[in-house]
């Protein structure tokens, strides 16, 4: 394989492709592109919900039947179809 590096956000990377045979016959080219994106996603924001207090700490009847807390994730704009978001707990639970 050959790393083909793109330099700046926005730049288009194009590559082209085509092969020659030991007696010299060429394939027809193929080529692809894309643009280089390398910035950071933007970043959704996360309220614990729950705390009718707003003490920041959660006493037992501020917690769920099962002892959870729910938290509220709202992607930011500029989220995309196809980018990913990972919720973790404090235990690392994804």
């Amino acid at each position: 394989g050959i790393v083909v590096e793109g330099s700046v956000v926005g730049d288009k990377v194009e590559v082209t492709a085509q092969v020659i045979d030991k007696v010299g016959n060429p394939s027809p080219e193929a080529s692809d592109s894309a643009l280089v994106d390398t910035g950071d996603a933007p970043a959704p924001s996360v309220e614990l919900l729950g705390d009718s207090n707003n003490d920041g700490i959660y006493n037992s009847t501020e917690l769920g039947a099962d002892g959870t807390v729910t938290a509220k994730v709202t992607l930011a704009s500029g989220t995309v179809e196809g980018d990913r978001i990972i919720i973790t707990d404090t235990n690392g639970n994804v």
